[in-house]
């Protein structure tokens, strides 16, 4: 059984849908959770705009890893906030696949938890996945969640 259970987000509606499992499981195991969204330094088109990316200057990357703490501390769910510990980790990478690698290297989860949004074929070459480079090179086992929207 998992010790400790990263989840990585990208603070999108589908990647936040792995939290939920991940606290979830947690809890059925007895894991510490580990909490992590990666700020990307480089620039580049993606699907998935969120406030971090795509550039981080140094200046401004200790003020931009603090908000993302808070907005990571905002997605643990309130029924495990003071049953399952947790671990916030804010961390920075070329890109998101790099980040999480450099992640998974640093702290050691026995298991990974991470969203897709179910692209396939073409728009998943246009785009690349960042769930695929996980699964495929990650050095432990990987739990891919299919986010969905809300409607």
């Amino acid at each position: 059984m998992p010790t400790k259970i990263m989840v990585t987000t990208d603070f999108s509606e589908i990647g936040n849908s792995a939290v939920d499992y991940a606290f979830d499981l947690a809890a059925k195991v007895g894991a510490k959770v580990q909490l992590c969204t990666i700020i990307e330094r480089e620039q580049h088109e993606s699907h998935y705009f969120i406030d971090y990316t795509p550039l981080a200057s140094e200046k401004n990357l200790k003020k931009i890893k603090l908000q993302a703490r808070k907005d990571l501390e905002a997605l643990v769910p309130k029924k495990f906030k003071n049953k399952i510990k947790y671990q916030i980790i804010a961390e920075s990478g070329k890109l998101a696949h790099d980040g999480i690698f450099e992640a998974i290297e640093k702290h050691k989860p026995d298991l990974v938890v991470i969203a897709s949004n179910g692209w396939s074929g073409f728009q998943r070459f246009l785009v690349g996945s960042t769930t695929d480079r996980i699964v495929r090179s990650a050095q432990c086992p990987v739990i891919v969640t299919k986010g969905q929207k809300k409607a």
